[in-house]
């Protein structure tokens, strides 16, 4: 009576085959690949539509006219804004749930952001129009002040 684990003798582990490893490898890469194409093609299209330009520019001005939040910062067609109470020092709120204050005013005026501690993560799909991109930022500049508005009560 011998009990033989199916590793035993066999460098590959677990009784599989070599041909079996490079045939899940090879798919697990592939799958891989195929998850980079929605990045690089929004890069690529945000780039090329200079939308890039466009939103990293005017967000940028409407977190510094905003009055409240200070750090923007983005790649592609994605950008992030930080929530924080002094622009200089980049002090945080602490306690406050800003981000979910901010997200509930964004939801509210029809702008979708996401809100990650106290920063707030855009994302506008890939064919967005430069009409659009107005428009996001006019919402979103009205969700920051609406913001700060209730954090100064």
């Amino acid at each position: 009576m011998t009990h033989r684990a199916t590793t035993l003798g066999q460098s590959l582990g677990y009784g599989i085959s070599a041909e079996q490893r490079n045939k899940v490898l090879r798919n697990t890469y592939w799958l891989l690949a195929m998850t980079m194409v929605p990045t690089v093609l929004g890069a690529w299209v945000g780039v090329a539509t200079g939308i890039t330009q466009s939103l990293n520019g005017i967000l940028g001005m409407v977190v510094f006219l905003g009055g409240a939040f200070a750090f923007m910062r983005g790649v592609g067609l994605l950008g992030a804004i930080e929530l924080v109470k002094n622009k200089q020092t980049r002090e945080r709120y602490v306690g406050k749930g800003v981000g979910m204050i901010c997200r509930g005013h964004c939801f509210g005026n029809g702008l979708i952001m996401r809100a990650v501690g106290d920063t707030m993560i855009i994302a506008p799909p890939l064919v967005i129009s430069k009409a659009e991109i107005d428009e996001l930022i006019d919402k979103a500049r009205l969700c920051l002040d609406l913001t700060l508005q209730d954090l100064q009560k």
